[in-house]
């Protein structure tokens, strides 16, 4: 995909309703080189999360199944920031733009920030909860890290669609899977 972005910010143009509307992208948050980008901007003047799938092979699969992954949480309702726009910018390359959440922490952020194993035990109590939520509305987490968690006004969210597994919505999940 063309994408090059080498200074910041930056304006992208949508493809699709919003030609006059278009992305601007103010900070890298994640760069795999090639791959995706994600980074921090505005859309319509408000703030938000764009994911970029740069890579011409596989960037139409990568971003399905991130949106496949993101309407399961939804439909499950699990929370995750809000998918504003999915399609493509004008040079085809496709976009997912998200809500902003204000001052979101990674559950990694957290965890290393946490002082005594009283904390940590709490921590992974929300964390556990939070997946056996997804286990009990038959949701598993194929890539299951700390940084697709997000915390934000009190609030647990979970990120990264492309790793949820959702042949099972609808449907707990039994021991071993959840296991």
């Amino acid at each position: 995909m063309p994408v090059d972005i080498t200074s910041w910010p930056t304006t992208l143009q949508l493809n699709e309703i919003d030609s006059n509307a278009p992305l601007v992208c103010e900070k890298s948050l994640r760069n795999l080189p090639g791959k995706r980008l994600v980074c921090s901007g505005h859309w319509r003047q408000k703030p938000v999360i764009a994911k970029l799938f740069l890579d011409g092979y596989s960037a139409k699969r990568h971003y399905q199944r991130e949106k496949i992954g993101i309407l399961a949480l939804q439909a499950a309702n699990i929370t995750t920031p809000a998918l504003l726009f999915a399609g493509q910018l004008d040079d085809q390359t496709p976009v997912l733009i998200f809500e902003h959440l204000p001052a979101a922490q990674t559950a990694l952020q957290i965890w290393q920030g946490l002082n005594n194993d009283n904390q940590r035990l709490d921590f992974l109590r929300q964390i556990l909860c939070e997946l056996a939520t997804h286990h009990q509305v038959g949701l598993r987490q194929k890539d299951l890290h700390l940084d697709n968690f997000l915390y934000s006004q009190g609030r647990w969210y979970t990120i990264d669609g492309d790793g949820v597994n959702s042949k099972r919505a609808g449907t707990a999940l039994n021991i071993k899977d959840s296991l």
